[in-house]
């Protein structure tokens, strides 16, 4: 209502300024008499009266516009279980990098399997054990060459014949996270999406040590994490 009152004096203070200024400078006005230059006074009042009314619309437009937005944006909240006492992604404990954290499988949170809770499955991720895949020559504290963890361990997904995994698999993700001295550290690689309704994604885990520059492979351990569930230490 203020708006619609101030569009409304600034409005018709405008044609009462141009009508006192018509009435002061009578010698220029063409000769108009009073009642003619009032005539036009009154036909400028009635145009600007319609244009304050299409903007008094416009602005109840908007208005009702912007009230239907915050409605729908309610009902969004409301189907995404936000004022319904739902749990939803973002109210979930948010995973972390850092401590226990480190080792998460953060796609286990984050991308719940629909098929999976419809049949009553519950995904779990087993233990690590011990690795018994291959162990290719060049990473042991014997034969490493590397100085460079980070291309060690990409050297390894390599040789180890893991690469040619990836275009069965969704994802592969690399961590990396060095002891406080610098001389050790800990290399996770994490597949994911793998064409299997019961495994959904392994591990590596690499423990890695460092002598006089040099970095290996010290003890690798493997997990998997279960899309349907864990009947002992196996995937259902």
């Amino acid at each position: 209502m203020m708006r619609k009152y101030a569009i409304r004096s600034s409005l018709v203070g405008s044609a009462f300024i141009l009508l006192l200024s018509a009435c002061a400078n009578g010698d220029d006005n063409g000769g108009l008499s009073a009642d003619e230059i009032q005539d036009e006074f009154e036909d400028q009042k009635e145009s600007l009266e319609e244009q304050i009314s299409e903007l008094e619309q416009e602005l109840e437009d908007r208005d009702l516009t912007i009230e239907d937005l915050r409605g729908q944006l309610d009902e969004l909240g409301n189907d995404n279980g936000e004022h319904n006492g739902e749990e939803t992604v973002d109210e979930r404990e948010q995973p972390s990098l850092y401590d226990e954290g480190f080792y998460e499988q953060h796609w286990m949170v984050y991308e719940p399997s629909e098929s999976a809770e419809e049949m009553g499955y519950e995904p779990e991720t087993l233990d690590w054990r011990e690795y018994e895949g291959s162990e290719p020559a060049g990473f042991s504290e014997d034969d490493s060459e590397y100085n460079d963890p980070g291309l060690l361990v990409h050297s390894w997904i390599a040789e180890a014949g893991y690469a040619e995994m990836m275009d069965r698999q969704d994802e592969t993700t690399v961590r990396i996270r060095y002891s406080e001295d610098g001389e050790s550290a800990e290399a996770i690689i994490f597949n994911w999406g793998l064409r299997d309704d019961s495994v959904r994604g392994e591990d590596y885990l690499l423990h890695l040590e460092e002598t006089e520059g040099t970095w290996y492979i010290d003890e690798i351990e493997t997990r998997v994490h279960c899309g349907r569930g864990v009947e002992g230490d196996l995937c259902l």
